[in-house]
């Protein structure tokens, strides 16, 4: 054993050192825009993502203005020497919170571990895995090889959140809740403190302009994992676990028919009511759905890029929900002993239609962006009771948004000038948050 500890360490630190890219470098974003303007998409959406880049250490000191209603780390200290990183965040409520990682690439294979901010998806707001969340703690890796098929990629993340559940949530969780569960003949439902999110993913690229990408989600709630949930290599994780783990499955991908056009696009399925064989049982696990599709348009000007995207977005009303805390598809977060529940998937929940429209201008140093966003919620929503059967057995309700309406309207605005950050958002003509800082960078 010991020989093998040895060995799997000196594979390791003998690895090669590749620095990681993240969602909003703008080295990243202009990796990604000269791939489009040639025609190419990419190997995999996911973020962060290894980056064949020298980059050299550097230490940020950041002056923070900053004013949110919801759960955000504002970085005031951040340390990089490529495939290492350390930053100490402020939270919306003044504490402090450290976000990490440390990551490696051999041969083919990569990873990641630690406390950071991930993305595996195209869309400004994905709807399975998304940037919603402030930051996971855990493990994404994967690999990449030729196939008969063209480039196949493999990809994996196994994340921990926090299980915190109140008094009542806790009742709620010692429940056997789902007819289907292998505990419901002593009545005594999964409630040890544990939540943990497995995905597992395959890219396939057959062209050069093609790719598709298929995803499992396993969420497991109540309950240490297993063997058998850690098996990347399965499918189906939940077809014997339904008292302690909630799975969805994904599809996303891109096309691009010309060069600098891009067409792309997921869609999620966390459940389906089969009419033919699930007759009756509606008020049991609606159908739940959500998918958004866009496309994006990248071309050169004064020495930039431009782009430009437009996407449309729809989230079932009974999406991501469940009975327990522990099997929802959000992420706990607690600050001041205050709770935000916080979807994995789209950032503004279940029950939603929305339009979205953005342009950026990205210049070395110089990153602009304006996105306008139309979002019409309905009356369900992560909120509510998933006892209610009366609700969820009105097929109605399902595909949302339902019942009296409500429209919002949103303005970003992102701005990045070599030493100076600063991002505001507006609802319906009011300020909503504002974030600015100033780096001194070492």
């Amino acid at each position: 054993m010991k020989k093998l500890i040895i060995i799997f360490f000196i594979i390791i630190f003998s690895s090669s050192v590749f620095s990681f890219y993240f969602e909003n470098d703008i080295d990243y974003k202009i990796y990604i825009f000269n791939r489009t303007l040639k025609g190419g998409a990419l190997e995999t959406s996911i973020s962060p993502y290894p980056s064949d880049q020298e980059k050299e250490i550097k230490t940020y000191i950041n002056i923070p203005y900053f004013s949110t209603d919801n759960y955000q780390l504002i970085p005031i200290f951040e340390i990089k020497n490529k495939n290492i990183g350390l930053n100490i965040n402020l939270t919306n409520n003044y504490n402090l919170k450290l976000t990490y990682y440390y990551g490696k690439k051999i041969n083919s294979f990569w990873f990641i571990i630690g406390r950071y901010k991930t993305n595996w998806s195209l869309l400004e707001h994905g709807v399975f895995l998304s940037d919603s969340l402030p930051f996971v703690e855990g493990l994404t890796g994967g690999f990449t090889t030729n196939f008969l098929l063209g480039n196949i990629g493999i990809y994996f993340g196994a994340y921990i959140f926090n299980p915190y559940l109140t008094n009542e949530e806790k009742e709620i969780q010692k429940m056997s809740i789902d007819g289907n569960a292998d505990r419901r003949s002593i009545g005594i439902g999964y409630d040890d403190p544990y939540k943990t999110l497995l995905i597992h993913r395959l890219d396939l690229k057959p062209f050069n302009f093609l790719r598709v990408s298929i995803n499992e989600l396993n969420l497991i709630g109540g309950k240490f994992p297993d063997i058998v949930d850690l098996n990347f290599m399965n499918i189906l994780h939940n077809t014997y676990g339904e008292g302690y783990s909630n799975a969805m499955f994904a599809i996303d991908g891109e096309f691009l028919p010309l060069k600098g056009l891009k067409v792309y696009g997921e869609f999620a399925m966390d459940d389906f009511v089969v009419p033919l064989t699930e007759s009756g049982a509606e008020d049991y696990k609606p159908t739940a759905f959500a998918w958004g599709y866009g496309t994006q348009y990248i071309f050169k000007l004064l020495n930039g890029y431009i782009n430009t995207k437009f996407e449309n977005y729809k989230i079932y009303s009974w999406m991501y929900n469940r009975w327990q805390e522990l099997l929802k598809f959000t992420g706990r977060y607690i600050d001041n002993n205050i709770i935000y529940d916080i979807p994995m998937g789209y950032e503004n929940g279940s029950g939603i239609e929305s339009q979205l429209f953005a342009v950026e201008y990205i210049k070395n140093n110089v990153n602009i962006k304006i996105t306008l966003e139309k979002i019409i919620m309905g009356e369900i929503n992560l909120d509510t009771s998933y006892f209610d059967k009366e609700l969820k057995g009105n097929t109605e309700t399902w595909e949302g948004p339902y019942g009296d309406t409500k429209e919002n309207y949103y303005t970003t605005f992102y701005i990045k000038y070599k030493n100076f950050n600063s991002k505001i958002k507006i609802e319906n003509l009011k300020f909503k948050n504002y974030n600015l800082y100033f780096s001194f960078i070492f």
